[in-house]
């Protein structure tokens, strides 16, 4: 029970993170297929990062 709810809490962290990149990204100008692209290519630096340092350690 107390790891599905901190599975949970890890999730909801992880969207209000990205919608409030979205809010800041978007009051910076950018328009919402750039909004998107840079998101996505943050995110999978962010995954090929942490799949490096997995495979190093």
């Amino acid at each position: 029970m107390i790891a599905r709810f901190r599975l949970f809490l890890d999730i909801l962290l992880m969207a209000a993170a990205a919608v409030l990149a979205r809010i800041d990204f978007q009051t910076a100008g950018f328009n919402e297929g750039q909004t998107f692209c840079l998101l996505s290519i943050l995110s999978l630096m962010g995954l090929a990062l942490g799949a490096l340092v997995h495979k190093l350690i």
